[in-house]
């Protein structure tokens, strides 16, 4: 297959990103692949983007070019927000190329992307014919102008019927799914497909077994990621150790530790991460929103190192509690941490989490699946 991804970075990298050209890689190895790119940028540049973000002719310019260059079979969109826009859809439906859209956050269906507001789950989008409650909040970036425009753009594609002429969503959880078929989008179930993330385990370093042991977190460093509550579990006397890597707004917590075994280690590369994987206890993922597909939950599983997983997360719905991980709520976990933590043998919940990788999220199980969507689309 000939197979255009199309891809908008944001200012700062994340885990979409890594998703994109993961799946860019994988698909070479089968397939002749192009990429199409946009970036959002900063000061005056980046606001004519976004002015543009409900109808970018500019963008819809460059798909045009692309198409003719290189004639694609077909086009996989990853992300839209802002620099392109939804009208790449329609410039593809013009020129009949179907195309599939990777739904990695819930943009689609409220511009705070997480659906998150003021440290919660926030739903008061899903199923309005227009989110005016999301706009009076400013629940993107405390602005109402922003949150407005975004879900003018998003309401305004549906009115014109994008969505419904879309060939394949694919959100990465089912829960996901079913909330996208509550959005008033005119998106139709039959061109909804759950598609998760994979991921390719990293080669580990010797761990030596003489080290405490510790539990570890990785990622953003931010409110929505639960950073908050995973201090307020571990930073005590009595708590278990902590490794934290990642960096972001919250990097200074906590100020003054009182568990000496809470150590932030800052950034580290995937390499070096796999290795503090490999000898931790478990994997904390205490997520307050409800984050798509952590790659934190696929790389416990990898390596045979249990998995505690917010019950907020929509990727929760893999995790049977005390079989294949474990499951918490994010705003009241210290003591089932320290339960976890003092259990005499945790290799068996590695051992059925790596069942779960290999059954269901290893690079050929999900390029598979992607190659059966995109056979789906073409027929």
């Amino acid at each position: 297959m000939r197979i255009l991804l199309v891809h908008n970075y944001y200012q700062d990298p994340g885990g979409e990103d890594g998703v994109f050209h993961q799946e860019e890689a994988a698909l070479k190895e089968r397939h002749r692949v192009e990429l199409l790119t946009f970036r959002n940028r900063k000061g005056l540049k980046g606001l004519l983007q976004y002015l543009l973000y409900p109808y970018n002719i500019f963008a819809a310019f460059r798909l045009r070019k692309k198409i003719r260059d290189f004639a694609p079979d077909l086009i996989h969109i990853h992300n839209i927000h802002y620099a392109s826009g939804p009208i790449l859809f329609r410039t593809a439906r013009r020129l009949r190329i179907p195309v599939v859209f990777t739904l990695h956050n819930y943009r689609l269906l409220c511009p705070s992307a997480l659906l998150f507001y003021k440290g919660r789950r926030y739903m008061g989008s899903v199923g309005k014919a227009f989110p005016w409650d999301a706009v009076r909040k400013g629940v993107l970036d405390g602005s109402v102008p922003k949150t407005f425009l975004t879900a003018f753009t998003y309401r305004f594609h549906a009115w014109l019927g994008t969505w419904k002429n879309t060939d394949a969503f694919l959100p990465l959880t089912n829960y996901a799914g079913e909330l996208l078929l509550r959005g008033r989008l005119g998106i139709r179930a039959e061109h909804i497909y759950i598609k998760p993330n994979f991921i390719e385990p990293l080669a580990v370093p010797a761990v030596s077994g003489d080290k405490t042991p510790y539990f570890l977190f990785i990622g953003r460093l931010s409110e929505e990621k639960g950073v908050k509550q995973l201090i307020h579990a571990f930073n005590r006397p009595d708590a278990p150790p902590l490794q934290i890597i990642g960096d972001g707004p919250l990097r200074h917590l906590p100020e003054n530790p009182v568990n000496a075994g809470l150590r932030h280690l800052g950034y580290l590369s995937r390499e070096k991460i796999a290795g503090h994987m490999a000898g931790s206890r478990g994997i904390v993922i205490p997520s307050i929103c409800l984050e798509g597909f952590p790659l934190a939950l696929l790389e416990g599983f990898s390596l045979k190192v249990p998995v505690i997983l917010s019950s907020e997360v929509a990727a929760s719905e893999v995790i049977e509690d005390g079989r294949n991980g474990f499951l918490i709520d994010p705003r009241d976990f210290a003591e089932k941490i320290k339960e976890i933590y003092s259990r005499a043998d945790l290799a068996p919940i590695g051992e059925a989490g790596f069942l779960t990788y290999t059954e269901r999220f290893t690079k050929e199980k999900v390029i598979g699946r992607l190659e059966e969507i995109y056979r789906d689309v073409l027929i």
